[in-house]
């Protein structure tokens, strides 16, 4: 991938080659636009199915109950990391 460089692609032939070796490209090969953009949509293809992979925890969240957290929190007490101040007479101007 990305990230990883050729990592991934070593590993990937050692496992389905077991001793075979991969053919290479020519340079005249390497610089045809069919090649080109082939390579190009595999890495469009890899990032987004990576990105999706990534998300799908979020189809596991339940907000009902993140949101019955953060309230039995305020209630005993605990308070948030920040806190939200408006006075327009400390601040004049700010507000219309």
């Amino acid at each position: 991938g990305v990230v990883f460089g050729d990592a991934l692609e070593v590993a990937f032939h050692r496992l389905a080659g077991a001793g075979r070796t991969a053919t290479a490209m020519t340079k005249a090969q390497k610089a045809m636009r069919a090649s080109r953009m082939a390579g190009l949509f595999g890495g469009v293809v890899g990032v987004g199915l990576g990105c999706t992979l990534g998300l799908v925890n979020l189809l596991f969240v339940d907000e009902n109950k993140a949101s019955l957290l953060k309230l039995q929190a305020l209630e005993e007490g605990q308070e948030f990391e920040f806190e939200v101040e408006v006075d327009n007479l400390a601040n004049p101007g700010y507000t219309t």
